[in-house]
């Protein structure tokens, strides 16, 4: 698929994994404003199941390997700012 590997792909999984982490963010923040407050740290607690998993994962799969001119560092710091 687009010329790249199976590894280059699942590699780039990661990233969208670590991505995920903003939108559980902004599910919690619709959750606050709806005054669910269960769902709204159950959707903190999914964020922060993906942000311990995702940098594991990362250097299982070698993602700046595969991906060396994508910042998963920065990405992740995005994220972890985010949640």
């Amino acid at each position: 698929m687009f010329g790249l590997s199976k590894n280059a792909l699942w590699a780039f999984g990661v990233h969208i994994l670590t991505a995920s982490g903003a939108f559980f963010a902004f599910l919690s923040i619709v959750a606050t404003a709806e005054k669910d407050f269960t769902k709204a740290f159950l959707w903190l607690g999914v964020a922060l199941a993906v942000d311990g998993i995702d940098g594991p994962l990362a250097r299982k799969l070698e993602v700046k390997k595969w991906w060396p001119f994508w910042s998963g560092d920065m990405l992740d710091a995005v994220i972890d700012y985010v949640t």
